[in-house]
């Protein structure tokens, strides 16, 4: 995320959006972009971890609105795999 990504789209890398119930008329990808705003994109805006989009006003859909790291993002979070995972196949 060093370029602005839409909330929608960062939702549906984060999570399988099949998942979620599509109450309502917006649907799953609607509730999905939801959770992830509340749960994980505003606690990280709070701390200074990710930037709003100046484009981003009150009237843009919410899976519209755009985000990116901030600079201390690297700095504060670090995110690694361990070299050690096996893809299983399960049938």
């Amino acid at each position: 995320m060093v370029d602005w990504v839409t909330l929608g789209t960062f939702t549906e890398w984060a999570l399988p959006i099949e998942l979620f119930p599509g109450r309502g008329p917006f649907g799953p990808r609607h509730e999905a972009s939801f959770f992830i705003a509340h749960n994980f994109i505003r606690p990280l805006t709070w701390l200074g971890l990710l930037q709003n989009s100046p484009q981003n006003t009150p009237s843009l859909a919410v899976t519209d609105r755009q985000f990116r790291k901030s600079e201390i993002f690297g700095k504060v979070i670090k995110i690694t795999l361990p070299n050690d995972i096996r893809a299983i196949g399960v049938h």
